[in-house]
């Protein structure tokens, strides 16, 4: 099996997972009784916890090998599940959702930076929209796939196993198996090894996070990325805290098969946008940063429209076509992160991406939770709404005005 084949197989079954678990995300909390503000302050410590690992573990991964560190994110994620099935009290549940945090922390960068080095070695370069293209749609299919089935896996063990766990958690047991085959799967679908990147001198983790920093912060095309980055955990994290919640309110009781479904949908159309982009990309030559703009404009105008729904159809239609369309925008980001980033600091840079993302999505998290509380769900969305434009508008005027000085 080829490097294209193996890096394929691992999006799937990373997809699976994340699919499985997505499903019943906030579920599994509101069944153990937490309220939409804790919700939010439990996605605020996720984010808060990948933030501040993000840049140490991300220069670890340059300096020590990336694949050792995504299997430390995978065990790591294991026991984290393990603990969010089992845990009753909140301070318990936190605590899980901080581990997530640190097992994400570890994954940010390490498989993706190893990916564009190998497609590098091969010569592949030129190929580097399309490898990312597939490689996000077989993960959303594969998120797709996991979604559906987790639809069904509650109404599965709560017919089977009644009384042993919540039914949303059931989901979590699952995924925990899933992630263990992952770590066996390991030497098989990344046998060419660790490339740690040949240094001079010794170098230690606070000096390759200096390097790390000095790159993205002195270049003017990584610090519009960085910005970029923020506003996507901003909107991502928001929409999932409050997905379930808003939709269960307009469902019928004690229906997990619709979060399956939707969910599934909902990856579906994150395989479709990028798939179309991609053939979109091959013929009609439009500037990267020109494209996010776009996308975020777009999106904003979308999310609004998500925010009025009143029936499960109309919030499903707004909800896919959000999507597909918002899962775009990672591909001219990825291509132009990747074209700014030298290889010894390639992980480091990711993870300074990450960092921003979780960043955005702590901001967001601990910023909205009184005001969901207070005002419910569709007003946090309209407000997200309003900042994405406003955002996207200061995206163009900035460039437009670069193009007039230069």
């Amino acid at each position: 099996m080829n490097l294209r084949a193996r890096l394929s197989s691992h999006y799937l079954i990373l997809g699976l997972s994340q699919g499985i678990l997505l499903c019943v995300i906030t579920l599994f909390m509101t069944e153990k009784g937490l309220q939409l503000g804790q919700i939010g302050v439990a996605y605020g410590v996720y984010s808060a916890t990948t933030m501040l690992l993000e840049l140490p573990l991300g220069a670890a991964a340059d300096l020590y090998g990336r694949i050792r560190v995504f299997r430390w994110s995978l065990l790591i994620n294991v026991g984290s599940l393990l603990l969010a099935t089992f845990s009753e009290a909140y301070v318990l549940i936190l605590a899980a959702l901080s581990l997530m945090g640190a097992a994400r922390a570890l994954e940010s960068g390490s498989v993706s930076a190893w990916e564009i080095e190998q497609i590098r070695s091969v010569g592949e370069e030129n190929m580097l929209t399309s490898y990312l293209s597939r490689f996000q749609a077989l993960n959303a299919i594969g998120i797709a796939i996991g979604a559906l089935l987790g639809g069904y896996i509650p109404d599965l063990f709560l017919h089977h196993f009644p009384g042993y766990i919540l039914p949303a958690s059931s989901n979590l047991l699952v995924v925990a198996a899933i992630t263990s085959l992952h770590i066996l799967l390991l030497p098989f679908l990344f046998r060419e090894g660790d490339t740690i990147q040949p240094r001079q001198k010794k170098t230690n983790v606070i000096e390759q996070i200096k390097a790390g920093i000095l790159h993205g912060t002195h270049n003017h095309a990584m610090r519009s990325l960085l910005s970029v980055s923020v506003c996507l955990g901003m909107v991502l994290s928001t929409l999932e805290a409050y997905w379930q919640p808003y939709l269960k309110a307009l469902a019928t009781p004690g229906s997990y098969a619709l979060f399956g479904w939707v969910t599934t949908g909902y990856f579906l159309s994150a395989a479709i946008g990028p798939a179309f982009y991609s053939f979109l990309d091959s013929r009609v030559n439009v500037k990267s940063s020109l494209t996010i703009t776009a996308i975020l404009s777009m999106s904003a105008v979308i999310l609004f429209a998500l925010s009025n729904t009143q029936s499960t159809s109309t919030f499903a239609v707004s909800y896919f076509s959000f999507m597909a369309i918002f899962t775009c925008i990672h591909i001219p980001v990825n291509v132009m992160l990747n074209l700014q980033t030298n290889d010894n600091v390639r992980s480091t840079t990711h993870s300074i991406m990450s960092l921003t993302l979780h960043a955005g999505s702590a901001l967001a998290a601990f910023g909205f939770a009184p005001i969901v509380q207070a005002w419910g769900i569709a007003s946090v969305w309209r407000l997200l709404a309003g900042f994405l434009l406003t955002f996207a508008i200061s995206r163009q005027i900035k460039w437009r005005q670069k193009v007039v000085r230069a």
